[in-house]
């Protein structure tokens, strides 16, 4: 007995030796990433981009740098930084939305985002300055967008918003529980699986332990942490096309129309942008996402385009603008999956907003 436990901490030691100079290289990036976090609680807000808070769940980190690029400017708007009261000599548009309008992870650089090149084009072709505010969130659905502006956005005194969404509130209606406040589908902010427990911490300094908690957690996204109930792609897909006949967008409605509300209460004028869907094509073209998506794909396009109605229905009832892109604008081949593009896809979306947004600007300065 007293030789095996020699002959283990001979072993464990060694390891201890010579496992560092390889545990990158043996480790799954998101693991180390989530023991990272384990070890020191100072660093999670920089590791993550998002943290969270507590009237809106969460918002994006205040200069959070990841891919050689700040992503976020100090306010936690994505791209460069802007003064919170707003240029009185130029127009200030801000964008709400999703993982489509933020545009992190799929385009790296800020400056390639659809709304970074909006400002761009619009500045190039217009004598007067104008300046886009990008306010997307991941994950974000129209109840944190709603939040977000309540407690925090309306104070950037936007002259226009940009409203693009959809898709995201399309996944709610997927749930047999479905409610309108959306507590079927979002908890509270959750990091419990990370925080260490007594001598925890003190295990997780050795290499040895680090890699196995590394492996553990090779799956862990923002989803542990946002209080995603459940991945809607886990869903039975015939269960879920039920769900989705049965399920009234309520929430959706509720929170598009209270959100309009406050913007043009506000001085500013709403504009309902709603996401761009990949046609079927993108299946074919792309093995990887249409193997993916292929079960998925006509439940969330069905998801979508009813949301869109009610986003027809809502402007017409405020009187707010509606915009959308007509099918085939931006190439299938621009598409990463069914509803995030490339920074060609990007531009694509800035110039197809920018001839709109022409008419627009003009229409309101006379």
């Amino acid at each position: 007995m007293k030789k095996v436990v020699i002959l283990f901490l001979f072993f464990f030691v060694a390891c201890e030796l010579v496992l560092p100079i390889f545990y990158n290289r043996i480790t799954p990036e998101v693991g180390r990433f989530a023991v990272e976090i384990m070890l020191d609680e100072q660093k999670k807000n920089e590791l993550l981009s998002v943290r969270p808070h507590p009237y809106t769940l969460y918002t994006n980190t205040p200069g959070w740098e990841k891919d050689g690029y700040v992503q976020n400017n100090s306010l936690g708007y994505r791209g460069k930084e802007i003064k919170f009261e707003p240029d009185p000599q130029k127009i200030r548009i801000l964008t709400l939305g999703e993982s489509t309008t933020l545009s992190y992870p799929y385009v790296k650089n800020p400056e390639d985002t659809w709304s970074a090149q909006l400002e761009k084009f619009l500045n190039e072709e217009m004598q007067f300055k104008v300046e886009v505010v990008n306010g997307g969130l991941n994950y974000a659905t129209s109840a944190e967008l709603l939040s977000h502006y309540l407690y925090k956005d309306r104070y950037l005194k936007p002259n226009f918003v940009i409203i693009h969404i959809g898709y995201n509130d399309v996944v709610p209606l997927l749930f047999s529980n479905y409610t309108p406040d959306y507590s079927h589908y979002r908890t509270s902010w959750n990091d419990g699986e990370l925080r260490t427990r007594p001598f925890e911490k003190l295990f997780l300094n050795f290499t040895t332990v680090k890699i196995l908690y590394a492996w553990w957690f090779k799956q862990f996204s923002l989803q542990y942490v946002l209080g995603q109930k459940e991945d809607w792609y886990t869903l039975d897909p015939k269960e879920s096309a039920q769900n989705l006949s049965l399920n009234t967008p309520v929430g959706f409605r509720r929170n598009l129309e209270l959100l309009i509300r406050n913007i043009k209460d506000d001085g500013a004028e709403p504009i309902l942008f709603p996401v761009v869907f990949s046609s079927r094509d993108l299946l074919e073209k792309n093995k990887t996402i249409g193997s993916y998506l292929m079960n998925y794909y006509d439940l969330l396009h069905a998801g979508l385009i009813n949301n869109v109605e009610v986003m027809k229905d809502i402007a017409q009832s405020t009187d707010s603008k509606f915009v959308q892109i007509p099918e085939g604008t931006i190439p299938v081949s621009d598409f990463l999956d069914h509803v995030h593009l490339n920074e060609s896809g990007e531009t694509a979306k800035a110039a197809f907003l920018k001839d709109y947004f022409k008419g627009v600007i003009k229409s309101k300065l006379k």
